[in-house]
């Protein structure tokens, strides 16, 4: 809510008349002695929980209804003053379309859709307006003027309900699209509500720092300050573009930042006083403090709450950029992941000796005391922590020389034959580790368990979320294609020791498995500096990946003897969720009690599963093939000493050996895909009438045996 300017087009302007005589005034219109003119808008900020490297773009439709009922008034209140604001009753607009490449492309990165989404449509630089054409922006007050003197040292806003309606759009945006008119097609996805609480003692508005709001591409280092005191306040510009440089995506951390939506500075009149724009905002309540619970149909207004210096403070909001660093309005009061963790409390300000561009608070709403689930992922890099969703690496950033990939800007490269994975998106179902279960329920803060569990996690309640991954099934494709359909061929079996020999321990390949596996370690005293890369921050040069200690004795593989020693078996491999992956430095069992400790207290989610998602894939209970080595004698009695029981062979008797081989064989069970049980329609089929094969409801009855890959030995 900005104290406005003047320029030289004003024939587009919507006044109050109330406030300045009737008709359209004319240039250099100045609102009455003791009094200031102010304008409002509505931004909203969007959060793309699919956090990722590479960009993407969003395109809907977004409807608002109810701004009509905002009012404001001089504080202490004058019932004279109290004057609606002007907003339309409802207005429609394009946000966030992506047709000219990047205009949202920060927030489609990291995370966090900024108010730039907002700022561009299809290329279309946004123009204050209600008519036709995706470049409109609707959501703006008239002018009004209120008391600024005389005893009047604040101003008053009556809060009221708005409702967001969002739609998607099946077919592209054009400019001929009218913003108040939904375009064909439109499909509804989600209402949101929100309930703004009235404030009393709002400051008012002062003069904005630079001549014009909203003109160009306006950057700090180029501006000027308005000649005009306190006493010669006129009206502002019918047009507010939004550019890109409002948010700080481009141009790094050199003060290069456009103040064209809020001006964080203001101009000293002529008492010295400074003030500025005034920006109020509901957030996210506590309550509703994981983001993902907003996945729902219908948002009610619960979800919402003001912000903690809401009616007070000039800047009260958490705005952030694309990749979650502070805007310079945001009002820097955060809020926590982990209890008892120190995050960075310095507000967005680069010329400022304490601030470090690597400063990444979590995602999450102001003073938000944090939880002790770890059902929050870490961001990509240096990006933020938050409600994400551990959307697929696409696993195709090149990082330069002394860069850190994820953590400095890298190009994006087509994968080529010494770059490519079959699995470098997706190991494993593991990835669906950070999916929430508590959306339909409205319970923050809980996803699918894939790890062994903090103490009173939801996801242990039997069977447990892990079984869960055992509904997909992950074939072994490198080195080469090995699996085929629902066999396990290339899989290492979690029961390694070998029945009635349990003194033979087959270890060897649980070591393959494991090797290339490294458990993150985040400590908590790290807070302030773990989203920093090397050599930006020396101290992250401490080891922060470490390997598995896959000692027999006091490491991982002790829980397999462990296991095995109270008489219990590997069942699913699924159950590796439940086994502590010890690092070296460590030893079990007194890591147990360590995984959600000091050492690993800011490891997220999604980086703490990382390793069970790839170690699923390789692993199995039941194994399918078999390498059997024999060696096969013909025996023959002699004539002379026929025994009547032929499986007797003594050779002092004069019994011999008449041939012999020795050799080894394939032996796999498998499903064939092409047997006529599984087949659509046939009387046979087991799919067709299950209740017609209860008895034959295990697949075993369906297993077939083939013999491959025979040798002879032939010394």
């Amino acid at each position: 809510m900005p104290g406005v300017q003047h320029d030289t087009d004003i024939t587009q302007r919507q006044i109050d008349p109330s406030w300045s005589g009737t008709g359209v005034p004319s240039v250099g219109w100045m609102p009455p002695d003791d009094s200031r003119a102010i304008q409002a808008f509505l931004t909203v900020s969007f959060l793309n929980p699919a956090q990722s490297r590479i960009a993407g773009s969003a395109q809907m439709w977004m409807k608002v209804t109810g701004l009509d009922g905002f009012s404001v008034a001089g504080s202490p209140a004058v019932p004279a003053t109290q004057r609606p604001l002007g907003f339309p009753a409802s207005a429609s607009m394009l946000v966030g379309a992506n047709t000219a490449g990047d205009d949202i492309g920060t927030g489609a990165w990291f995370g966090y859709l900024p108010i730039n989404a907002m700022s561009n449509a299809g290329g279309f630089t946004r123009t204050l307006g209600n008519t036709s054409g995706v470049s409109q922006f609707p959501f703006f007050s008239k002018i009004v003027s209120i008391p600024a003197g005389r005893g009047v040292t604040a101003m008053s806003f009556t809060g009221g309900t708005i409702t967001i309606d969002l739609y998607d759009i099946s077919a592209g945006p054009t400019q001929s699209l009218n913003p108040v008119t939904l375009p064909a097609g439109a499909n509804k996805i989600q209402t949101i509500t929100i309930t703004f609480p009235p404030a009393n003692s709002l400051p008012i508005p002062g003069l904005t720092k630079y001549p014009l709001i909203g003109t160009g591409l306006l950057q700090s280092n180029t501006m000027v300050a308005p000649t005009q005191d306190e006493h010669q306040r006129v009206i502002s510009t019918d047009r507010w573009n939004l550019p890109r440089k409002m948010s700080g995506e481009w141009g790094g951390f050199n003060g290069k930042y456009g103040r064209t939506l809020i001006d964080t500075e203001g101009v000293a009149d002529q008492a010295g006083r400074t003030a500025s724009d005034v920006l109020q905002s509901m957030i996210l309540s506590n309550a509703w403090s994981d983001a993902r619970l907003l996945a729902v149909p219908s948002v009610p207004t619960g979800a919402f709450a003001a912000h903690p210096s809401y009616g007070t403070a000039r800047l009260a909001n958490d705005l952030r950029m694309g990749d979650a660093n502070p805007l310079p309005a945001n009002s820097g009061t955060f809020g926590k992941l982990v209890t008892g963790v120190t995050y960075n409390s310095t507000a967005f300000n680069p010329a400022s000796a304490s601030y470090h561009p690597y400063h990444r608070n979590p995602m999450v709403p102001a003073s938000f005391p944090g939880v002790d689930t770890w059902d929050w992922d870490n961001g990509l890099g240096n990006y933020a922590d938050g409600p994400w969703i551990n959307k697929a690496d696409e696993g195709n950033l090149m990082a330069n020389t002394n860069q850190t990939p994820y953590f400095h800007n890298a190009p994006v490269v087509t994968p080529g034959m010494t770059f490519f994975s079959p699995n470098r998106q997706i190991s494993s179902p593991g990835t669906f580790g950070s999916l929430s279960t508590g959306v339909s329920r409205h319970i923050p803060w809980q996803t699918l368990l894939f790890r062994p569990a903090p103490p009173g996690h939801p996801g242990t309640t039997a069977p447990g979320d892990a079984r869960l991954m055992d509904l997909f099934w992950m074939p072994v494709v490198e080195p080469y294609a090995i699996s085929e359909p629902f066999s396990t061929a290339g899989k290492i079996n979690l029961n390694q020791q070998i029945v009635p020999f349990t003194y033979i321990n087959r270890y060897t390949g649980l070591r393959a498995a494991m090797m290339g596996e490294k458990v993150a370690l985040i400590r908590k005293s790290d807070s302030l500096v773990y989203k920093s890369p090397f050599p930006d921050n020396p101290a992250s040069t401490t080891p922060s990946r470490l390997p598995i200690n896959l000692s027999e004795s006091n490491g991982t593989l002790k829980q397999f003897a462990e296991k095995f020693a109270s008489g219990e078996i590997y069942k699913s491999a699924t159950e590796i969720c439940d086994l502590y992956l010890v690092p070296q430095g460590y030893i079990w069992p007194t890591f147990q009690t360590q995984w959600y400790g000091e050492d690993f207290a800011l490891v997220g989610d999604n980086v703490r599963e990382k390793p069970y998602a790839n170690l699923y894939a390789k692993l199995t209970t039941k194994s399918n093939s078999f390498l059997v080595h024999y060696r096969v004698q013909a025996l023959r009695q002699t004539a002379s000493n026929l025994k009547a029981d032929p499986t007797i062979f003594d050779p002092t008797q004069g019994d011999k050996i008449v041939a012999e081989q020795r050799g080894s064989a394939v032996v796999e069970r498998y499903l064939d895909p092409a047997d006529t049980r599984f087949a659509s329609g046939s009387p046979a089929s087991f799919f067709e009438d299950p209740a017609a094969h209860a008895a034959n409801f295990s697949l075993e009855n369906y297993y077939r045996t083939r013999v491959y890959n025979s040798k002879i030995f032939n010394p």
